[in-house]
């Protein structure tokens, strides 16, 4: 999913949701949006424990821009259903 500028992927395995950033050189508002759309489509089970957002994207030197608003976001949402929001790499 997402845009030229942005390619991610939110899957659920076990208790976990991920986040996959695999290329982003801008993360907008609506991509923010969006990914926490899908996000919180898959957090609200019981079973989820963990929000992990990773990627290759997060491996680049230079941080995308407007990651840390997304990284907002995500944390927000993460403790309003009471998860833990993960940031990889570390």
């Amino acid at each position: 999913m997402g845009t030229p500028d942005l390619e991610w992927d939110v899957t659920r395995t076990g208790g976990t949701v991920r986040i996959d950033l695999v290329h982003a050189s801008d993360v907008g508002e609506a991509d923010t949006e969006a990914i926490v759309a899908a996000t919180e489509a898959l957090i609200t089970d019981d079973e989820v424990m963990v929000v992990q957002l990773d990627g290759p994207a997060l491996d680049d030197q230079l941080p995308p821009d407007g990651l840390s608003d997304a990284i907002a976001a995500l944390q927000g949402l993460a403790d309003r259903y009471g998860k833990r929001l993960i940031v990889s790499p570390i």
